[in-house]
Parts: C-alpha cells; sequence; structure tokens
C-alpha cells in the first residue's frame, strides 16, 4: 500500500550552544550530517554567507550562496505573501470564502454550516487534512508532478472536514496548495508567473523558481542518509505547487528575508507585515500563526520545508530587523540552529 508523501514541519525546541554559527555549519558537514549547507545571516543592514560542504557528492562540486535548494514548505511563505498582496491591492478580502473563486465542478466542504475562508486556508485552520486522501503518486520519488486539478476535483467533493473552519489548527499541505490555486484560479495565469510577477520580479529573485520550470544547473543534488535522491519537479498542471514547488539560494533568500525587514510604504511591505500578523495559536500559547508564518513567542517569524532530499529554514526578528536563511542538501533539519540564532535568549 502506498502512503501519502508529505513535507516534513518540525517544532525543535532552541538549546544553548558555545559553538559560533560558523563552527556548528562546519560541523554538520564534518559529522555527514548533511553533504553541504549553506547560510545567510541579515543582520545591521548587512548580508553574511557561510558555506560549507558539496552540493555533489560524486562530482564535489563545492555549495556557495548561489547553489539552489529545493526550499520545500517555504514556498508556503510565498503564497501567503502573494495572497496579502492581492488583498492590499483590495483584489479580495482575507474573509472571502474560498469557493467563490473555484471553478463551479469543485465544491468544497462544509462544517456545521461554517465555509472556508482564503484566512482559513492561509493560516492553516481550514478543516482540510495534510494531504488529500487520493494522493497516490505513480512515482513516490517525485511525488508531486501528477497531482492535477482532476485529482483536486475529485477529492474535495468527496471530503469531510476534520474540524470546523477557523477552529481547529492543522497543518495542511493541502490547504496551503489549494489556496494557490485558487490565486492561479483569481488572476488567469500559473503559479510559476504569479509569484514572479509579484514578489520574484521586484525583489530581484532572479535565481529562485519553480523546480522542473528550469535545467536548473547550479541545482544541489538532495540526499537521505547519503543516498541521492531525485529532484522533485512540478509544472503549470500540478495543482498544489503553491504548498512546496520553489527553488532558491542563500542569495535570492537573503533578499526575501532583507524586504520583510524593509519599512518602507511599498504595497509589498506593507503585504509582508500583514501576513505576519498573529491569526491563532499554532498548537500551544508559545506559537502563533500569521499568514503562512509561524510566530514564536510573539516574535520570531519563521518557517521550515522539507522534500525528498533537502531541508530548509528561515526567520527573522522583526524588531531587531535581523534574520537567517538555512539550506541543505539532506534530510536532516537545521531548525534548532536557525532558532538559537535567531533568539539570541537562547544561547
Amino acid at each position: 500500500m502506498k502512503k501519502n508523501i508529505y513535507f516534513f514541519f518540525l517544532l525543535i525546541p532552541a538549546t544553548g550552544w558555545s559553538q559560533s554559527l560558523e563552527e556548528l555549519c562546519k560541523l554538520r558537514v564534518d559529522s555527514e550530517e548533511t553533504p553541504g549547507i549553506a547560510v545567510a545571516i541579515i543582520e545591521d543592514g548587512k548580508t553574511k554567507f557561510i558555506n560549507y560542504g558539496q552540493s555533489n557528492l560524486l562530482t564535489h562540486e563545492p555549495v556557495s550562496s548561489k547553489t539552489l535548494f529545493e526550499i520545500g514548505s517555504v514556498t508556503k511563505t510565498f503564497t501567503s505573501s502573494i495572497l496579502s498582496y492581492l488583498v492590499q491591492k483590495k483584489e479580495l478580502n482575507l474573509n472571502d470564502r474560498a469557493q467563490k473563486y473555484l471553478p463551479a465542478s469543485i465544491q468544497l466542504p462544509e462544517k456545521n454550516g461554517k465555509s472556508i475562508t482564503l484566512v482559513h486556508l492561509a493560516s492553516a485552520n481550514s478543516g482540510l487534512q495534510r494531504m488529500p486522501g487520493n494522493f497516490y503518486p505513480t512515482d513516490p520519488t517525485n511525488p508531486y508532478i501528477d497531482y492535477t486539478e482532476k485529482e483536486l476535483t475529485s477529492f474535495l467533493n468527496n471530503c469531510e472536514l476534520t474540524s470546523v473552519p477557523g477552529t481547529t489548527y492543522e497543518y495542511s499541505n493541502l490547504g496551503m496548495g489549494l489556496l494557490g490555486f485558487i490565486l492561479t484560479q483569481i488572476k488567469g495565469k500559473p503559479y510559476s508567473e504569479l509569484v514572479k510577477e509579484v514578489i520574484l520580479s521586484p525583489l530581484g529573485m532572479n535565481q529562485t523558481f519553480i523546480s522542473g520550470m528550469t535545467k536548473g544547473k547550479l541545482l544541489a543534488t538532495g540526499y537521505r542518509d547519503n543516498n541521492p535522491m531525485k529532484a522533485w519537479t512540478w509544472n503549470n498542471q500540478s495543482v498544489l505547487t503553491g504548498c512546496g514547488g520553489i527553488i532558491s539560494n542563500a542569495e535570492d533568500m537573503s533578499k526575501f528575508i532583507a524586504a520583510q525587514l524593509n519599512s518602507d510604504n511599498s504595497t509589498l511591505t506593507a503585504a509582508f507585515k500583514e501576513a505576519r500578523k498573529e491569526r491563532a495559536d499554532a498548537g500551544d500559547t508559545t506559537m502563533q500563526i500569521g499568514l503562512g508564518w509561524h510566530i514564536r513567542k510573539h516574535k520570531y517569524v519563521w518557517h521550515n520545508g522539507g522534500t525528498g532530499g533537502f531541508r530548509s529554514f528561515i526567520g527573522f526578528d522583526p524588531e531587531k530587523k535581523r534574520g537567517i536563511i538555512i539550506l541543505t542538501n539532506s534530510t536532516k533539519g537545521d531548525d534548532e540552529l536557525g532558532f538559537n540564532w535567531i533568539d539570541e535568549t537562547s544561547t
């Protein structure tokens, strides 16, 4: 029996270390926890890059700040930012029913007379389960490429919500993937074009793509226990791209985080600020969720991601205007490293 494939989502408590960030990154590689690691830190208005290890164990290509990594569920912060941007542009409202923007062929379930809204999808409070029940990829090592509108329609028209929309936090790739699909319906263009138009081009992120939609000469090889893994690919028919389809590098992701720390009056900056407002508790009172973003201790805004051979972490402190990006080409995450750096009280 095939099992559902999904992005990992880890909450790892921070613990103090005496080593420097550079030493800890080097240790990750030397101990073979990951073949390579690329880190960017933004502090005092400056960006610093830390790179160790190899992007491919056969070619011995070294990791650099330009090396591309699958960022997995960090993609969700782009999807929710697009939503927030369209709200700022008054093209839609967060409390709009999601059904309003779907084709007539798709009928979203309700529970106790309550409908799913856009904010429910963005804040993981929709009542939709983590993954659709009919998610059976032809190739489990490249799971999302053949999940199309046909499969999504079939599932949504026959599923039951696990909770009343707006009442219960439940992390959902399905929910954010559905939001991404809705945004493409609203704008009449594929996700790859939409994310480029709203975020990538304005921020000069010209090294960020949808996996499978570029030749990816600089794409690292992902590994699980030092075994190479197939890259996850998506196309314009892959309906859940908004939950995890982006590949990027430390240079571009540093631009994304730097933009989160901006204080200008642009529409995009306003959208980023709105997206990180707390909307609900995310499992317990020490963790909240905004639009896509999680907020730890009401201070530290973050998200992580994982695919078949990669892990990623991004986080920032809006008050102190400092942030960090950690990208690895292994399935062993570095959330705790990110939390320890961004939360100065934990070191």
